[in-house]
C-alpha cells in the first residue's frame, strides 16, 4: 500500500472500497500528496472480510470462521472497520479535490455496523474545509438499497458543519446524510451563502433529535423554526437575491413513519401554513414547495420542503 501511494501520485480518481477502511491505510494515503486527485469515493466496503484478510496477510490457510466469536475477533481489531477513527488524516493528500462521495447505510440494521458513521461528524468536515479548499461537490448517499424505516443518524454532524461548509468558496453542491441539524443552523447557512454571493444547492435530512416513541419526528418542528426565521428577514438582508444563481435548499424527512391524523391537522393549520404565508409575503421571488402525502390540512407525512 505504501509503495502504491509513493508511485501513484498522479491519481485523478480513487475509490476507497478496494482497500480496508482502516487507520493505517488512511495515514499512508495522507502522507503522500496527490495534487491531481479530483474525485474521491470515501466509502467503507460493507462486504470486506476481515477474517480472511488478516489470515491471508499472515500467510495462513484461510478456513471459514467456526462461529461468530471467531469472526468477531478479526472484525473488532482496533483501527479497522467499525473501530477505525482517523479517516480525516487521508485528506492531507487531497489539496486539489473537487468531488467527495461518501456512501453509507441509512438503514439501521446488523449489516450497518461495518463502519462508525459518527466519524463523519463536525471534526471530519472541519478537516475537509482545511485540506480541500477547491471542493465543489459533497455527496453522501444511502447504499442500503431499502427504504430506511429505522434511520441511522450522524449525531456528531450538527449545525457547526453547515457553518463550516458555508465558508468554502468553491462549494456549490452539498448533499448530507441524516444528521442532527436544526432550523437555526439551516437559516444561518442560507444567510452566509447569500452574503458570499455563491449559488449553492443544499440537500439535508433532519434526524437524530431525542423524542418519544409516538411523537412526530423533530423534522416537523425544525422546518417551522426555519421558515419562521426566514419570514423575519428581508430578501435584501438575506443576500440571496444578489446571488448570480440563487441558492436551492431541500430539507428532507428521512423517516417513513406516518403522523397522527388529529395532530397533523392542527400542525398544518396553526403552525406550518401561517409561516408559509409569511415567507411568501416577505420573499415574493422565492420559490417555495412542500411535498406532502395527503390533501388540505390532512396528511400522513411530509417528505420535504424546497426553496429556490
Amino acid at each position: 500500500w505504501e509503495a502504491f501511494n509513493k508511485k501513484c501520485s498522479n491519481l485523478r480518481i480513487f475509490s476507497w472500497t478496494v482497500v480496508p477502511f482502516a487507520d493505517p491505510f488512511f495515514r499512508v494515503f495522507g502522507d503522500h500528496v496527490k495534487p491531481h486527485l479530483k474525485t474521491l469515493s470515501l466509502s467503507a466496503n460493507q462486504w470486506w472480510d476481515y477474517h480472511r484478510y488478516f489470515r491471508e496477510c499472515d500467510g495462513a490457510i484461510v478456513w471459514p470462521p467456526l462461529n461468530d466469536d471467531e469472526a468477531g475477533q478479526e472484525d473488532n481489531r482496533p483501527g479497522y472497520g467499525l473501530f477505525a477513527t482517523e479517516p480525516s488524516t487521508l485528506l492531507r493528500a487531497c489539496p486539489g479535490l473537487t468531488k467527495l462521495l461518501i456512501e453509507i447505510q441509512y438503514l439501521q440494521n446488523i449489516r450497518s455496523k461495518y463502519v462508525n458513521i459518527n466519524l463523519f461528524g463536525d471534526e471530519f468536515w472541519e478537516a475537509v474545509a482545511e485540506h480541500c479548499p477547491q471542493l465543489k461537490t459533497i455527496s453522501m448517499e444511502d447504499c442500503s438499497g431499502y427504504e430506511p424505516f429505522t434511520v441511522q443518524s450522524i449525531d456528531t454532524l450538527t449545525d457547526h458543519t453547515l457553518l463550516t461548509l458555508a465558508t468554502m468558496k468553491c462549494l456549490t453542491m452539498i448533499s448530507l446524510a441524516p444528521a442532527r441539524l436544526t432550523g437555526n443552523g439551516i437559516f444561518e447557512f442560507l444567510k452566509l451563502t447569500g452574503q458570499s454571493g455563491v449559488g449553492r444547492t443544499l440537500e439535508i435530512r433532519v434526524s437524530g433529535h431525542q423524542r418519544t416513541l409516538l411523537s412526530p419526528p423533530r423534522f416537523y418542528a425544525e422546518i417551522v423554526n426555519f421558515l419562521k426565521l426566514l419570514s423575519e428577514i428581508s430578501e435584501e438582508d438575506l443576500g440571496a437575491v444578489a446571488c448570480s444563481q440563487k441558492p436551492e435548499v431541500y430539507i428532507s424527512n428521512p423517516y417513513q413513519s406516518r403522523v397522527d391524523r388529529i395532530w397533523c391537522e392542527t400542525y398544518m393549520r396553526d403552525q406550518l401554513m401561517p409561516v408559509l404565508e409569511a415567507v411568501k409575503e416577505q420573499h415574493p421571488s422565492l420559490g417555495l414547495g412542500v411535498s406532502t402525502f395527503g390533501t388540505g390540512n390532512i396528511f400522513s407525512r411530509i417528505a420535504y420542503i424546497s426553496l429556490k
